[in-house]
């Protein structure tokens, strides 16, 4: 498992850092969308946004249960 490779400490910490990134770039991306295209497009941009990332992280966890 990675919090035994690593630690948990710095696990947590990665992912504490994502989540807040993430907190940070959605407003602004979303805004952008809004100014460009209209508010219809913000949730049609965040569906395929959170589509994509669902997909690729089934993906890499698939690649990694295959490795272990």
């Amino acid at each position: 498992m990675i919090g035994k490779k690593v630690g948990i400490g710095s696990w947590m910490g990665i992912f504490s850092t994502t989540i807040s990134v993430g907190i940070i770039i959605a407003p602004l991306m979303s805004g952008v969308v809004m100014d460009y295209a209209g508010i219809n497009a913000v949730f049609y941009f965040a569906g395929i946004v959170s589509l994509v990332f669902t997909f690729s992280g089934c993906y890499y966890v698939w690649k990694w249960s295959k490795g272990q």
